[in-house]
């Protein structure tokens, strides 16, 4: 009994979500209501909202997400940026930023660092010369890596021809099997 209620309390969070979102999308609320009315009018959903602990779980769970990503995307609150490693300490002294939690693990370089979203203007100048300081290092990085880039890039040109033209012969009859196998 106590499963069932927690399901049926479990749906009307769910139709709590789609109502925020179609308010969201369509920018009026009697259309979110009119969509979780309609949501909750659905003979099949209705049936199922009391019994039923996988979809309606799996809906309401999704909706919610759904929700929590659109807000992330229309108002961010976090800020990533790569900073030379003198700013980025300089940066996590004065509280305006952490290491991104995956250079812990060596997955991103140690530059990496989440900025805290400013609140006023102090913060929003700060944030801007921290934009600044990383556009610059990103240009010096990729001015560094481009001279190579380029040999890089006609060493593997090259090396596929050389693969094509030793292997064009096996690539048609791939083709042709595939073509009669799909026949």
């Amino acid at each position: 009994m106590l499963r069932h209620l927690l399901t049926f309390l479990v749906s009307i969070g769910g139709v709590c979500a789609v109502y925020r979102l179609s308010q969201r999308r369509f920018l009026d609320w009697r259309i979110g209501l009119l969509s979780a009315v309609f949501l909750v009018l659905t003979p099949r959903f209705f049936a199922e909202s009391f019994y039923n602990s996988k979809d309606i779980l799996f809906m309401a769970v999704f909706a919610a997400a759904m929700n929590t990503t659109i807000s992330f995307v229309l108002r961010p609150r976090i800020i990533y940026l790569t900073l030379p490693l003198s700013c980025a300490h300089w940066a996590m002294i004065r509280g305006w930023a952490e290491p991104h939690f995956s250079s812990s693990f060596g997955l991103v370089p140690p530059g990496v660092m989440v900025v805290y979203t400013p609140r006023d203007e102090h913060e929003v100048a700060i944030c801007r010369s921290l934009f600044w300081v990383s556009y610059n290092f990103s240009l010096s990085e990729r001015r560094k890596n481009s001279s190579g880039l380029a040999s890089r890039m006609t060493a593997i040109s090259r090396s596929r021809s050389r693969w094509w033209s030793r292997n064009r012969n096996r690539v048609s009859k791939w083709n042709a099997k595939a073509d009669t196998l799909l026949k």
